[in-house]
């Protein structure tokens, strides 16, 4: 028994050497995957960001140069260091264009930046002066554009627009003060352009483009304003209830601007009257009559809603009336 008892005492040692050994030898091989690439990669996105934000200086070239190509090397194995180390390649070649382009009057801005921008892709100060050079521009051409039906100065700045969403499609935009105030700049200049379309009377038309300005706006106030012309676009292209909703947002923000505010009470107030017009419901009448009346009450000038609620009214007492 004795012999037994030694044999299985020693087999437990054994196998339990091997265990402890076993549990060693896999800890050691979880420590070397988890320092591999896919650890390193937080560090080297943190890395990546503070190159970028001197990136955004168009007057630390060097330095931003400098910042990426050590996330290259530090972080090496990783896919932000592989992409420091691309956009090194990039930076460097645009080094000699830059005085040109820092002396390049506005009218050829556009040539000078796109030479940078394939080289560069992206590079951001150049981007967002190209971005408000297309959008200060577009600003006073859309409205004489509207104003006298010009359909080859609209053909033109309908590409102008289509540009200047590709340019920007491919941005990664950063909560910062700059990128933000471009955001806002993109709604604007699709508000424009939006507006431009609606005195043509092409509803479709203005409702997309406004549709991916929005996909731009970052700040509250230029987001509700073309949420305002968008409630108006969505309700003549016959989303109605869609135009209703968006109006209403607007409505929520107690800061905007009393004209705006009115235009979002008669979109609200024109689609209860279709609604009231075709189901002939008293209380679509009065939320009709309440909207046109809120919009009169902020904005008298806005005539064509006055004029609807005058009729409406008439309408309402004959009901009452009868």
């Amino acid at each position: 028994m004795s012999n037994t008892e030694d044999r299985m005492r020693g087999y437990c040692a054994w196998k339990s050497g091997n265990v402890t050994r076993l549990v060693a030898a896999t800890c050691v091989i979880v420590a070397v995957a988890c320092s591999g690439p896919e650890s390193d990669e937080p560090g080297a996105a943190r890395a990546l960001s503070k190159a970028r934000d001197v990136e955004g200086d168009l007057t630390r070239l060097s330095d931003a140069i400098t910042a990426y190509d050590e996330v290259a090397k530090t972080f090496h194995k990783t896919d932000s260091g592989k992409w420091a180390a691309e956009r090194v390649t990039q930076l460097k070649a645009i080094v000699d264009l830059m005085p040109g382009y820092e002396a390049a009057p506005e009218d050829s801005l556009p040539s000078v930046s796109g030479d940078i921008l394939r080289l560069a892709p992206n590079y951001e100060p150049v981007l967002h002066r190209l971005g408000a050079h297309y959008a200060g521009r577009s600003k006073f051409y859309t409205r004489a554009a509207a104003s006298f039906q010009d359909s080859a100065m609209t053909r033109r700045l309908l590409r102008v627009w289509a540009f200047q969403d590709s340019l920007w499609s491919g941005y990664e935009f950063r909560a910062t003060h700059k990128d933000r105030q471009m955001r806002d700049m993109l709604c604007q200049h699709s508000l424009d352009v939006a507006r431009m379309f609606e005195g043509a009377r092409d509803y479709s038309r203005a409702d997309q483009i406004i549709q991916r300005g929005l996909d731009y706006g970052s700040g509250k106030d230029i987001v509700s304003k073309a949420k305002v012309y968008g409630s108006f676009y969505k309700f003549r292209t016959g989303s109605e209830d869609e135009a209703y909703r968006m109006a209403g947002e607007v409505l929520e923000n107690s800061e905007l601007e009393d004209r705006l505010k009115a235009k979002a009470h008669h979109v609200r107030g024109l689609i209860m009257t279709y609604r009231y017009q075709d189901h002939k419901q008293v209380a679509d009448l009065d939320k009709a009559i309440e909207s046109l009346n809120a919009a009169v009450d902020l904005d008298p000038a806005i005539g064509d809603a006055r004029s609807l609620l005058r009729q409406l009214r008439k309408t309402r007492s004959k009901l009452q009336a009868s």
